[in-house]
């Protein structure tokens, strides 16, 4: 398999811990970023990547980490080097730890359910890229005409927060990078819609399966 070179730019794979503690229950997303530094930008991934999901930017009054599952066990980032060529190892195999608190203790919705921001640094397919947030607590949802729309407060959170990245005042810059083109470009604009979306493989798996047998159905 060929790993096209990006040249100063690094994949941030973020994995959140599911409640089960088990290796696939994970909620995963990738994010890149330019190096813009002469060392190493372990850190300043981890800090600006922390920032979006535990810190309350701009006008948003929470943080993103404050509408998630509180049961959520813990949250790592494994940095990879896109200039490295060959098969890739995490640059920080010992530091993937990200200071991100789940605290609340609100019912949950399904862990299928989440929030799409998405990106992008130019109208191309290969400039755009999106992550799922989540999972959520029950009270990011509200009736809107007899719909479910998440709240305004879990939008405006996201987006100020994707906002803030774009606008780090660490040493690296958000990028969408393209494997095909071997390309990446600034990240300008953010933007998240009134909707949920899913994604099954995040949800939970069933343990139990109930049948009720007609009469005279075979079995």
């Amino acid at each position: 398999m060929a790993y096209p070179v990006i040249t100063d730019v690094f994949r941030a794979q973020v994995i959140f811990q599911g409640v089960s503690g088990l290796p696939e229950d994970v909620y995963v997303n990738n994010l890149y970023f330019r190096n813009d530094d002469v060392v190493a930008p372990t850190g300043a991934i981890k800090r600006a990547v922390a920032n979006y999901y535990s810190e309350a930017n701009g006008a948003s009054t929470n943080a993103v980490a404050s509408y998630m599952n509180g049961g959520i066990g813990g949250a790592q980032v494994k940095i990879y080097d896109l200039g490295e060529s060959g098969r890739r190892f995490p640059i920080n195999p010992t530091d993937t730890t990200l200071d991100i608190n789940f605290t609340s203790t609100d019912s949950i919705l399904p862990e299928e359910v989440a929030l799409v921001m998405s990106f992008r640094g130019g109208p191309g397919k290969r400039q755009r890229g999106r992550i799922y947030v989540g999972p959520f607590v029950n009270g990011v949802a509200q009736e809107a005409n007899g719909l479910s729309r998440p709240r305004n407060e879990l939008i405006t959170a996201m987006g100020e927060s994707g906002l803030n990245l774009m606008n780090t005042s660490e040493n690296i810059t958000w990028v969408v990078a393209s494997p095909t083109g071997a390309s990446s470009i600034e990240v300008t604009q953010v933007s998240v819609d009134n909707a949920f979306d899913t994604q099954r493989s995040r949800g939970t798996a069933s343990n139990e399966r109930r049948t009720w047998i007609g009469v005279g159905e075979q079995t």
